[in-house]
């Protein structure tokens, strides 16, 4: 599959996998979001999810997370509408994972009705549930991913300043308790060395990969969060230092409770905001030069690979997205005029 018009066939194929009642795996299917994010289609698992009703599919954190990254490629293409598009499909992928946490949720607390109900087996042994399913929605890698993708498009086509509030408004989401300590407790795990006395090479080389693809979502999450700062803090100067009848009127939103009432307001929120992000940032970078050091001694050591093809396995997210939408332009692949009802956003 080289061109976007390839990947048109894949939710058809999870749908015809789910209904014959074959498995997917999740690594085949995050592999399939993967390549067509790279290919200006990261479209493909919203249609994925459109289709929950009837192929029953859950789709979990990781391939969530490639769905998200797949959009920044989108939006690193030179046309408005690439980033008008890029802007609303991660949004809309959003809702539905909303919609998918909705349904899980009201299956597990279904499940936990019927257990309090019964309490044991015939047999007599009890039966546990296990923990309340975490709202994928409210991830907080997803939700800067958005940050970033929205003050990417503010930067472009707004001179700098929050667009509508999009950017503040997911910043928001993301500090909440919920969703921000879900991120920071990923960077405090202590992995130590893949190798164990017990571990098998097979093992050690599956918990290296998983470790990888950790490392990518945290290096591409602080890319978007530096983005969503720099946004933040020009806009919250430009609101504070500006009348506000002169202030720009793309920067009011009231489904975002932005009025011209409360603009001087939610300009000392801004501000905030990305004083918050200022001090997560370095903490967050911190973190994530450990592990990848950490990593590079265990490529060396499990992969057999050098320290410099380690090095470049770990990082490069970023220029990875870049040169994907390098290869589209060079391509000419366009994505179309935005969706309607969605001009509005920049």
């Amino acid at each position: 599959m080289n061109v976007p018009s390839d990947f048109d066939a894949i939710p058809e194929l999870v749908l015809g996998y789910t209904l014959g009642g074959l498995k997917l795996l999740d690594k085949h299917i995050a592999m399939a979001v993967r390549r067509a994010g790279l290919t200006g289609r990261a479209d493909v698992l919203t249609k994925i999810l459109e289709q929950a009703e009837h192929n029953k599919i859950h789709i979990p954190m990781s391939i969530a997370r490639e769905g998200f990254r797949g959009f920044i490629v989108t939006a690193k293409l030179p046309s408005k509408n690439a980033v008008i598009k890029a802007v609303s499909g991660a949004r809309h992928l959003r809702n539905l994972l909303g919609e998918q946490d909705t349904r899980v949720l009201g299956e597990y607390q279904s499940d936990a009705s019927i257990l309090s109900k019964a309490g044991k087996t015939q047999s007599g042994i009890e039966i546990k549930l296990g923990p309340e399913p975490v709202k994928i929605a409210k991830d907080p890698v997803g939700l800067g991913t958005l940050a970033g993708l929205t003050s990417e498009a503010s930067r472009r086509f707004n001179g700098g300043l929050d667009h509508g509030g999009y950017t503040a408004w997911y910043v928001k989401k993301m500090f909440l308790p919920e969703s921000w300590d879900r991120v920071k407790d990923e960077l405090r795990r202590s992995w130590g060395s893949v190798c164990t006395p017990n571990c098998s090479s097979e093992e050690a080389r599956e918990a290296f990969h998983n470790r990888r693809g950790a490392i990518k979502d945290i290096g591409i999450f602080i890319d978007s969060i530096k983005s969503a700062e720099e946004v933040l803090s020009k806009t919250a100067k430009y609101i504070l230092s500006t009348p506000v009848s002169e202030i720009e009127t793309s920067l009011f939103n009231p489904k975002h409770g932005v009025t011209e009432e409360n603009i001087k307001d939610h300009g000392v929120e801004a501000g905030k905001l990305a004083k918050s992000l200022r001090r997560e940032i370095p903490i967050m970078e911190q973190g994530l030069d450990k592990w990848v050091r950490v990593m590079v001694g265990d490529g060396c050591k499990v992969m057999g690979w050098s320290e410099t093809m380690t090095r470049a396995r770990m990082e490069g997210t970023k220029e990875t997205y870049e040169w994907a939408a390098g290869e589209l332009v060079n391509k000419g692949v366009g994505l179309g005029e935005a969706e309607s009802g969605e001009r509005g956003l920049l």
